[in-house]
């Protein structure tokens, strides 16, 4: 393919992690916010260097961390642009004589020891290339998996599975938002789309490329992102403000844990709060994947406002507060690895 490959790939096992969700979910956004606070949280809270492991395949993310966190003017409204099927994201690749395809560009990262971790002689066998994968939503529509465009084939190879469950496009999480929130997308003309089939397509998809039986659950772990905490957020009885990490010795600048008690305990109101009001993506969720986590999740951390330049809406980056966004992949590595994150 003659594609080009970052050193770090050719000296570490990549671990691959997906990120799925339908169109106008907020993934770009959850990715961007994602990465930077990861980028702030990871040094100074557990002692782990996390910087891209090349700079050019991460150009698209940087770009947007820089929109969103460090732009010229921190009081002018900004907006990320839409994930487009051919956009920069992706890129044609000739596999042979025959066709070309249209692969998704992967985002790769180092996680490495620092010198006050605990396992800071172990760095280089330590360390890990974490690369991301996101996708327009429209390709994880049903009929959009061909062999010109299988550019989500990374789900059968991805350890961990993340889902982005917008809340806003349910009519029933609606109905009951209205009520609490005066948030604009609320306001919006109400595109619905049932997301539990695009969880059951992706389901579908891992199990073709994986060559596994439709039979039995997907061993792989599911964490479930439901996005736009600071809309909904009312209906679970939780401040998410605080994020969910233990500090040592009360020093909240400190070296820190990951609280998995209270994800997990967020994570089964949560599912209480979707199986009554969408109870379809529940079961889409249990009936393909073990174990499946819920995750509380707010990118912008408060509303957007109306900018018709911006496409719609927009926000000023002095206003932006993520919350628990860092808490799916600090949880991953808390509970299904070892040596990095206590």
């Amino acid at each position: 393919c003659h594609l080009y490959l970052p050193r770090a790939l050719l000296e570490s096992q990549p671990l691959i992690l997906s990120i799925a969700g339908d169109s106008a979910s907020g993934k770009s956004y959850f990715l961007a916010t994602m990465s930077w606070e990861l980028r702030r949280t990871l040094p100074r809270r557990f002692s782990v260097a996390f910087n891209d492991a090349d700079p050019l395949a991460n150009k698209i993310l940087t770009d947007n961390e820089q929109i969103l966190f460090m732009p010229g003017d921190p009081e002018a409204y900004v907006a990320l642009e839409k994930t487009e099927q051919d956009g920069h994201l992706y890129r044609h690749v000739q596999l042979d004589d025959r066709h070309t395809a249209k692969l998704p560009k992967p985002f790769l990262f180092t996680l490495r020891p620092m010198g006050e971790h605990p396992n800071a002689g172990a760095a280089t066998e330590m360390t890990r290339v974490l690369c991301f994968y996101d996708n327009a939503g429209e390709t994880f529509q049903p009929g959009q998996d061909s062999a010109t465009a299988p550019g989500t084939q990374h789900l059968a190879r991805s350890k961990v599975l993340f889902f982005v469950f917008d809340p806003l496009r349910d009519p029933r999480f609606r109905e009951r938002c209205i009520q609490i929130s005066q948030d604009p997308q609320l306001s919006d003309a109400l595109r619905p789309w049932r997301q539990a089939t695009v969880l059951t397509e992706a389901a579908i998809r891992i199990r073709k490329h994986g060559n596994l039986t439709t039979h039995r659950k997907l061993d792989k772990p599911l964490i479930v992102l439901v996005a736009k905490s600071d809309v909904w957020g009312y209906l679970v009885d939780e401040d998410f403000r605080v994020e969910p990490l233990v500090s040592s010795n009360n020093d909240e600048n400190g070296p820190a844990k990951v609280d998995i008690n209270r994800i997990e305990s967020v994570s089964r109101k949560l599912r209480d709060l979707l199986l009554n009001l969408s109870p379809e993506f529940v079961a889409a969720a249990e009936d393909n994947f073990q174990p499946v986590l819920y995750v509380p999740v707010s990118p912008l951390g408060g509303s957007p406002v109306r900018k018709e330049g911006l496409g719609g809406l927009a926000i000023r980056p002095k206003d932006i507060a993520p919350r628990w966004v860092t808490a799916p992949i600090l949880y991953a590595f808390a509970k299904w690895s070892t040596g990095l994150i206590a």
